[in-house]
């Protein structure tokens, strides 16, 4: 009969201990997003980002599949978050049909997207770091106060998120074989389809100041040809 201390010793051997430790701090994770789920978001986070649309924003993104649902048609109105971000309107879609039309079923694929980017995260981390330094640092990313508020929420930043630390991922292990290439471009597509909406609807982004907001102010905007200052107009030749 093996001992009881030999079966302990055989839990944590050093190859198990650090998933121990990622189901841990997943599981810590999971615990602090879900706990009063409908209740609203601090105030801090509409004062870092400028805008209260977090407390109202949760239902207009899973709006076309909320209308499949009750109506039997993806489109009903002038509002449509299925032209810009498909995907996520069909992940919302599935869990309507699984789970019910309700905020808790919008938070939850949202914490879902959370922790499954928690997890690509400390994949992509951990092939450059050693195993404790990268459980470490996925520890301060998955417990960070502004992302754990965010994730609570049905925004569209936690499929962003989880896109680009899928991007991320895939993009390290392509170092070693080819075929995550191909992964990674359609990724990388829907994380740029998502970000050019608030790039059209935030111009605090820089994405927007990139494409919009530079060319603008060097003169090289296509959109608007605005008369230069009356101080910089180029002075009449008398000649």
């Amino acid at each position: 009969m093996v001992p009881a201390s030999a079966n302990m010793r055989g839990w944590l051997a050093p190859g198990r201990r650090k998933w121990i430790g990622l189901a841990l701090v997943l599981v810590i994770a999971a615990v602090l997003r879900t706990q009063h789920i409908k209740a609203d978001p601090p105030t801090i986070l509409p004062e870092i980002s400028g805008s209260a649309g977090i407390y109202f924003d949760e239902g207009i993104y899973c709006h076309n599949a909320r209308n499949k649902i009750l109506f039997g048609k993806w489109i009903t109105d002038e509002w449509n978050p299925l032209v810009y971000n498909a995907p996520l309107t069909l992940i919302y879609y599935l869990a309507f049909r699984l789970f019910g039309i309700s905020i808790i079923t919008v938070k939850a694929v949202n914490i879902l997207f959370s922790l499954l980017a928690i997890l690509f995260f400390h994949a992509g981390v951990r092939r450059y770091l050693k195993p404790w330094p990268s459980l470490a640092l996925t520890s301060l990313f998955a417990l960070d106060f502004y992302w754990l508020m965010y994730n609570r929420l049905g925004l569209l930043e936690n499929f962003s998120a989880l896109c680009f630390l899928l991007g991320f991922y895939l993009f390290v292990i392509s170092e070693e074989r080819r075929w995550p290439v191909y992964f990674l471009g359609m990724t990388a597509a829907v994380a740029v389809s998502d970000s050019a909406h608030h790039a059209v609807h935030d111009r605090r982004r820089p994405f927007w100041f990139v494409a919009v907001r530079w060319p603008r102010q060097a003169g090289m905007t296509l959109l608007t040809r605005r008369p230069l200052p009356s101080d910089r107009r180029p002075m009449p030749s008398c000649l």
